[in-house]
């Protein structure tokens, strides 16, 4: 049975069953009506706001940050440049160029290693071009650089202090030669390779010598070397130079 109220206030309920009666006072109560509504929620309460994490900045490879090229010489000699464009010293700086032909023939592979490479500087390797006739026949125009590797050796540091080179004209038996001398100035073998660049009146490279194996220079000596001036590998006339440098590239392991 169910009893429905009018309205507020007492009222009092007789209920009649079979065996008798029984009556109940009941209070009646007004309803309230209440507009319930879902709080507004502030967008940042319990909202995880995505962290704008800055994406990490890759450091460019050693690799990244050296540049190779190759070029042939008036002289005939073929000269490859491998600058090191990187803030650090480099032990060892390997480079492999793709050698074509003017036709854009692939002819074949050439390696060309750069020790004791400091920070900002060209690494110099001079070849003959009687080394090879895969030489004779490229053209630097066409030719790639197909691969650089940089091996770091942590044993090794740069010596380009403690080395000092320097280069004069000579007469040495009635002609004139190029003498190169090495000072090692510390207590430790310095070991080295160097390459002389003959230059025009315009700082044009118009002939390049190197030292073809890495020597050293033991402890507070020091080594004298002479060489011979500038002159065409093909018809060996001596070439007109304005300008001799040496360039000495050192570490001590």
């Amino acid at each position: 049975m169910t009893v429905k109220a009018k309205h507020s206030g007492t009222a009092k309920i007789t209920v009649r069953y079979s065996k008798g009666k029984q009556s109940f006072k009941v209070r009646v109560k007004k309803h309230r009506s209440y507009n319930y509504n879902s709080p507004t929620k502030n967008d940042n309460d319990n909202v995880i706001s995505p962290v704008n994490t800055p994406t990490p900045t890759v450091s460019p490879s050693l690799e990244s940050n050296i540049r190779a090229s190759v070029e042939k010489l008036k002289s005939g000699m073929v000269l490859f440049k491998v600058k090191n464009n990187n803030s650090r010293f480099l032990y060892k700086i390997s480079v492999t160029y793709a050698l074509y032909n003017s036709a854009g023939t692939y002819i074949t592979d050439w390696d060309v290693n750069a020790y004791y490479v400091t920070g900002g500087r060209t690494f110099y390797a001079a070849v003959s071009p009687f080394s090879s006739s895969e030489l004779q026949r490229m053209d630097p125009a066409k030719t790639k650089v197909t691969k650089i590797e940089v091996e770091q050796n942590k044993n090794c540091m740069s010596m380009a202090g403690q080395l000092k080179g320097s280069i004069k004209t000579i007469q040495e038996e009635g002609e004139k030669k190029l003498e190169i001398t090495l000072s090692n100035t510390v207590q430790k073998d310095a070991y080295y390779w160097i390459c002389v660049l003959f230059k025009d009146s315009s700082g044009n490279i118009i002939d390049a010598q190197s030292l073809y194996s890495l020597e050293s220079v033991p402890a507070l000596e020091t080594d004298i070397y002479t060489w011979d001036i500038a002159e065409n590998a093909f018809t060996g006339e001596h070439i007109s130079w304005a300008k001799v440098e040496l360039y000495v590239y050192s570490g001590d392991v």
